[in-house]
């Protein structure tokens, strides 16, 4: 290429800055501002913050089950007047309520339930602290599971509500004489075995109870 025909070629000066000023002279309708704004608000903005979000979600919520678990577990331990207590009779054990609804698994965890009381108080009254409040707490309690016990029975379908019945009978029955606490063998501190005598009275007394109910309530259904 030759020098004319390169300064032909290349724009001058003068052409360059009419090329500038209509780029400065474009203006855009009021409908193209709109679809580019439309555009623009429509194009969603990718927060770093909502990228952490859910990792955050995860650890809360692990660190939420890790201490929930550890608090019903801990209150699976507690007896009447201790600070867990309430969780365990309000909280986790009302859940069951409802994860054993059905006539059968009632039957098995009402009598659970009547046997966690009757434990309650067996430990109560090994470290002397079976009062006559927490007495009527558990027999309040033990009353309602064998109520609930019997009536799951009449519910239950086939032979097997006699059999689970006459089971129930047993087991408490059986525990009134032969497993009930053992009244102390050193007569000389008296204070101490009346104590033992009363307490184990009591724990008799609720198991009994359990029986008691459910004679009760097989009167009225009958």
């Amino acid at each position: 290429m030759n020098n004319d025909q390169f300064k032909k070629a290349r724009p001058t000066e003068q052409s360059f800055g009419r090329g500038i000023e209509e780029l400065k002279n474009i203006r855009l309708t009021e409908a193209e501002k709109t679809r580019i704004l439309e555009r623009v608000f429509s194009t969603p903005i990718e927060s770093p913050y909502m990228k952490r979000t859910p990792v955050f979600a995860f650890v809360y919520s692990l660190i939420l089950i890790i201490s929930i678990s550890g608090i019903t577990y801990a209150s699976d331990f507690s007896l009447p007047g201790d600070t867990l207590y309430p969780i365990k009779v309000s909280v986790v054990e009302p859940f069951l309520d409802v994860v054993n609804s059905s006539a059968e698994d009632k039957i098995v965890w009402e009598t659970e339930k009547v046997e966690r009381r009757i434990v309650e108080a067996e430990k109560l009254a090994d470290i002397d602290e079976l009062d006559d409040e927490r007495t009527a707490e558990l027999e309040r309690k033990i009353e309602q599971s064998s109520r609930a016990f019997a009536e799951a029975v009449e519910k239950a379908n086939g032979d097997r509500s006699e059999v689970r019945k006459e089971e129930f009978r047993k087991k408490f029955e059986s525990k009134i004489d032969d497993n009930g606490i053992q009244i102390e063998e050193d007569r000389s501190d008296e204070s101490g075995v009346l104590r033992n005598i009363q307490n184990k009275s009591r724990v008799d007394g609720l198991r009994r109870t359990a029986i008691e109910t459910i004679n009760r309530i097989e009167t009225k259904i009958k």
